[in-house]
């Protein structure tokens, strides 16, 4: 091969490299959606006691959120809940590592209390959906 043929391949591939951690930084935010999901409108009164009705719920099932406190997508998932995080069960694997699950390889990971682990921000919807934890607002 020749020498233009190489540094014209190292570009495309260091391109390819960038785009694709580009990719996992930013993630996919398309579950972020709607007026609950965005931090910038102001939830209901309504909305939030569904919200904080879906916090308490999966709490009472033994839902945990496994994150840290640095990680964009943790704060992105932290924001679709508003006030109501605290009703939720999280561990910080930075500020407490010892309990933080080996299993775990991602954050934002929600783990089950039959092990089931589900990487990533998830919406409302879709954690009412896994959890069985009713969730409803305005529409």
């Amino acid at each position: 091969m020749n020498k233009k043929r190489i540094i014209i391949l190292a570009v495309v591939i260091s391109l390819a490299l960038l785009a694709g951690i580009s990719w996992n930084y930013l993630g996919d935010r398309s579950n972020l959606e709607g007026n609950i999901t965005n931090p910038l409108v102001k939830p209901t009164d309504r909305d939030r006691e569904s919200i904080d009705r879906l916090a308490k719920c999966l709490t009472e099932k033994g839902i945990i959120m496994y994150g840290r406190d640095s990680c964009p997508h943790c704060q992105d998932q932290k924001k679709v809940f508003g006030s109501s995080f605290s009703l939720v069960n999280y561990i910080d694997c930075v500020e407490t590592p010892g309990k933080c699950l080996a299993e775990i390889k991602w954050i934002p990971a929600w783990v089950f209390l039959d092990k089931k682990i589900v990487y990533g921000s998830q919406s409302l919807e879709k954690l009412s959906e896994l959890s069985g934890c009713l969730f409803k607002t305005e529409q």
